[in-house]
């Protein structure tokens, strides 16, 4: 029997959590080496992720282990993998071994005889040696039921409870500044340096008990410093009155933090108004950079506006020297035979009053719709005619409605139907930027947040 080049490694080390078992048959004489390296070679390039030697660097498997011995000019063994990876991982890795089918110059056959779950032999001497301690454990002091009590109310006192159908701190009902997370780790990490009045919105939509929330306490949003978390503030701009909000470093989460980074991340919390001045001032420098009269990201100078000429300009057409102030407007629009005219704007929607609206009325829809991924169609005197899905609503669309409240966002394309079948207005959660509207037409947009701060 040739044993394998790494016998001396304990294939149930504790690192790794399953074992893929395989044997294999090669018609010829060969060493451990060569099988391990037929492994290794045949098996490079089918997944990126699940490299051999890769994994093996970074420890998700252990050394491969071989156990082999040659009869008659074939050899006879058996492999085993030591794997950390999860069970999708592994099993893929193991489907992969059956693909080998030579060994140096020689033809060979491996076949999965299994996959062992390392961790019930873990679990069933976990079992035993608890049940050896309990035998042996000794009768505590008179003292027990109130150390017991103190333990129970300690532990009680950091648990996570559920409000309103979602996991928040103890303090949730007490305290009048109340923090928002994401989720459950993240309330569970503030526990570590006494903040309790937590609760985490589950996702990221914006249940509305979170909301009414933010209308009756002070709230500061403390998110991830991910794509996540830009997405959970940017809705809560939208359908909550959030005060203050902070940040994890970027591309970091809340619940990698160490209590020292979470204190600081909270004493650096910034006002809402803060963070709308701040993309107010980065979106009106934007558009001072897409200006027509930046030439290669540099504002021309007063050359160009005293009508100065360089020898390269003096060949070119008058035309495309003047300042195209057209060149945003849709191609749809510059087709002369549609007779259309239409309008670049800048802001993502036209000026529109609530005036002369039912607020209340209104209110109560967009309260109703908020998180559902529905849309609801009005008629003239603001009743209910049609209800769909936020995706169906598109091909509902029709002059019968006047008034469309939609969970979702108005995007360029969603405008065009709407005002193609004479639809007064459309209230959205959000509003895509740069829309452009006809020349004569009396749509109106609206944002969720609109009917909040003026129910």
């Amino acid at each position: 029997m040739t044993r394998g080049i790494n016998e001396s490694i304990d294939s149930t080390s504790a690192s790794a959590k399953y074992n893929i078992v395989a044997s294999f048959t090669v018609n010829g004489v060969v060493e451990v080496q060569d099988v391990v390296g037929a492994l290794f070679g045949q098996t490079e390039g089918l997944f990126n992720d699940l490299e051999l030697r890769e994994l093996q660097k970074s420890g998700r498997i252990g050394r491969i282990i071989v156990n082999a011995e040659s009869n008659n000019g074939k050899t006879i063994g058996e492999v085993i993998i030591p794997s950390s990876l999860d069970r999708t991982e592994t099993a893929i890795l193991a489907a992969t071994m059956e693909t080998v089918d030579r060994v140096g110059p020689c033809t060979a056959f491996f076949q999965l005889n299994e996959i062992k779950d390392l961790r019930e032999s873990k679990l069933r001497r976990i079992e035993a040696r608890a049940k050896e301690l309990l035998k042996d454990w000794k009768s505590l002091s008179a003292d027990q039921p109130k150390i017991s009590s103190k333990i129970k109310s300690a532990l009680e006192s950091e648990s996570v409870i559920m409000w309103n159908g979602l996991p928040a701190g103890s303090n949730i009902d007490l305290a009048e500044n109340v923090i928002i997370v994401e989720g459950r780790n993240d309330i569970q990490q503030l526990f570590k340096i006494g903040v309790r009045n937590t609760v985490a919105v589950n996702g990221t939509s914006v249940p509305k008990a979170i909301i009414d929330l933010t209308h009756n306490k002070v709230c500061t949003a403390f998110l991830d410093g991910d794509r996540g978390g830009e997405m959970i503030l940017n809705e809560l701009l939208q359908v909550s009155k959030i005060q203050f909000y902070a940040r994890a470093p970027r591309n970091m989460e809340v619940e990698e933090l160490t209590p020292k980074d979470m204190v600081k991340c909270l004493q650096q919390k910034k006002s809402i108004e803060f963070l709308l001045k701040e993309r107010k001032s980065k979106d009106a420098r934007k558009e001072r950079y897409d200006s027509p009269l930046r030439t290669n990201g540099y504002r021309n100078s007063n050359r160009e506006r005293e009508g100065y000429r360089t020898p390269r300009d003096r060949n070119r057409n008058f035309r495309d020297r003047k300042p195209d102030i057209n060149r945003s407007i849709s191609k749809f629009s510059r087709d002369n035979r549609d007779n259309k005219s239409y309008n670049s704007r800048s802001s993502s929607r036209r000026t529109s009053t609530l005036d002369g609206l039912p607020k209340s009325t209104l209110n109560t829809y967009v309260k109703d719709l908020i998180s559902s991924n529905q849309a609801i169609g009005l008629d003239e005197e603001y009743k209910e005619i049609y209800r769909t899905s936020n995706v169906k609503i598109f091909n509902e669309l029709n002059e019968k409605l006047k008034t469309v409240i939609i969970d979702g966002v108005i995007t360029q394309r969603f405008l065009d139907e709407a005002i193609k079948n004479k639809i007064k207005r459309v209230i959205a959660v959000n509003i895509k930027s740069r829309l452009k509207f006809p020349e004569k037409t009396a749509i109106e947009l609206f944002y969720f947040k609109d009917f909040f701060n003026n129910a």
